[in-house]
């Protein structure tokens, strides 16, 4: 198998805006991964050299991976970076991948 391993699906969606301040990112990969930890997924605010939000928990379900992360600020663009130690069983490397989306306001 010489198909690298590639994210899907990521939530929230590469340039979504007002996004709940208390979401969890969802990533799929398209096959098994391994080595998906805080080292190779990381979440930016406003850009690569801000501030890194804390993922406190990831649990997985087959190719499924929740993030349980910090509560975010209002009305901030935060980066998720995925990094190429991200493998599948047969050893081929995720490409980088980022995306970006935008929080909302608080909400009452």
């Amino acid at each position: 198998d010489l198909t690298a391993p590639v994210a899907d699906v990521l939530s929230p969606t590469n340039g979504k805006t007002n996004v709940d301040l208390s979401t969890n990112l969802v990533i799929r990969f398209s096959k098994e991964v391994k080595s998906v930890n805080t080292d190779n997924v990381k979440l930016y605010e406003e850009s690569e050299l801000g501030r890194v939000i804390k993922i406190n928990s990831i649990t997985q379900e087959n190719n499924i991976y929740t993030f349980n992360i910090d509560k975010l600020s209002e009305h901030k663009t935060y980066i998720i970076k995925l990094l190429p130690d991200i493998t599948d069983k047969s050893g081929n490397h995720l490409l980088i991948t980022t995306s970006t989306f935008t929080t909302g306001s608080i909400t009452a």
